[in-house]
């Protein structure tokens, strides 16, 4: 079987892919795969490491206002769909997959206009422009959130699928994270990141909550600031009291590739609510304190963390309305309230979706010649 994938923009978009990709080439002997990604986009630095055969066309959103940047971007994605239609043509592909982003769009609608078999997988609450606009040509439409359906009206079929994870997300005992980090298996984890670059509001907030936090003695905290905010933490963290960086219940880090581990370790998370974050602490029944990101792509985290609230798992505090009372308040819910945490807990163990990458390559082979 022959299948081109295409996503990017982001990691939410992009790693999706791949692992849909890989998958292929694992169940499938004999399959090959073509991943087309965006020329300027961060899928140029990610899908090349891997063994997948890459390709890029030229892509660019559009604006939502007229404006010359719309006649702009309307040329560079008329170009991008002339190469979409020619790697199509080459490749000959039995199905092209999009996860979404502004490059899956002229490679699923050349798909389409070809005849090809196409599916797209919308990983958030609330798709994205793309995705919506793609829904009513492609043969199915794969979603992570039922909240998502009542956008894909005109789609064909639309699909639950979930949205797959790190094999390595869920299989690790408490006591292998907790050994990871130097912490105690007996005490109460707490978890905090705003992702890989981290997030400003979530660090500034958490850094002058700490040590209020750690004066129970029976709580530890992993603090994983990112890269771009491990200094500005570090100092306000010294200014504020400068003896928490001491104590030996805070595992205090820039950035760690052994997420897995503070995943088994965590009783409770304080982060951002992309999709493939609360995919992977759906699968480690971790309830949380979700701060959405506020710029993101139609405030999708919003309807991300709201389908999850709704859903009995975890709360919400804007990012806007981040303090350190209300975000002090909210985490003594979740530790000093034994029947509120595991009430939090199996909501979210029932939000997970093992299967979903079995459910995804059921539907990859129904289009196997």
């Amino acid at each position: 079987m022959r299948v081109i994938v295409s996503g990017g923009g982001t990691g939410g978009h992009i790693y999706p892919a791949l692992a849909i990709a890989e998958r292929i080439l694992a169940d499938m002997p004999g399959s090959e795969v073509l991943y087309i990604g965006c020329d300027n986009g961060l899928e140029n630095n990610i899908v090349p490491t891997t063994s997948i055969p890459f390709k890029t066309i030229s892509a660019k959103g559009l604006p939502r206002k007229l404006t010359p940047a719309l006649a702009k971007s309307l040329f560079i994605n008329s170009k991008g769909v002339v190469e979409a239609r020619r790697y199509i043509k080459e490749f000959k592909p039995d199905l092209v997959i999009g996860t979404g982003g502004f490059v899956c769009g002229p490679t699923v609608l050349m798909a389409c206009a070809n005849r090809v078999p196409a599916m797209i997988h919308e990983q958030n609450a609330y798709p994205g422009m793309t995705n919506r606009l793609l829904a009513s040509r492609v043969n199915k439409v794969m979603i992570n959130y039922p909240e998502a359906a009542r956008f894909f009206v005109k789609a064909k079929e639309t699909v639950l699928t979930g949205l797959p994870v790190r094999d390595d997300i869920g299989k690790l005992s408490r006591e292998e994270g907790c050994a990871k980090f130097g912490l105690d298996p007996a005490k109460k984890t707490v978890l905090i990141t705003g992702g890989s670059r981290g997030a400003r509001t979530i660090n500034r907030v958490c850094a002058l909550a700490l040590t209020g936090i750690l004066a129970n003695p029976d709580v530890q905290v992993i603090f994983i600031t990112g890269k771009a905010g491990y200094v500005e933490t570090s100092l306000l963290l010294k200014d504020s009291d400068s003896s928490v960086l001491r104590n030996e219940r805070l595992c205090f880090l820039e950035y760690t590739h052994d997420m897995p581990y503070a995943l088994a370790a965590a009783d409770v998370v304080i982060g951002r609510a992309g999709a493939t974050f609360l995919a992977e602490i759906a699968m480690c029944g971790l309830p949380g304190i979700l701060i959405p990101y506020p710029y993101a792509s139609d405030n999708h985290q919003q309807f991300n963390a709201q389908a999850v609230v709704d859903a009995g798992a975890g709360e919400m505090i804007l990012d806007a309305e981040l303090t350190v009372p209300k975000l002090t308040a909210a985490l003594n819910n979740f530790l000093c309230n034994d029947d509120y945490y595991q009430a939090k807990k199996e909501a979210m163990q029932g939000l997970a979706r093992p299967s979903a990458m079995d459910d995804i390559m059921m539907l990859v082979q129904s289009f196997a010649k």
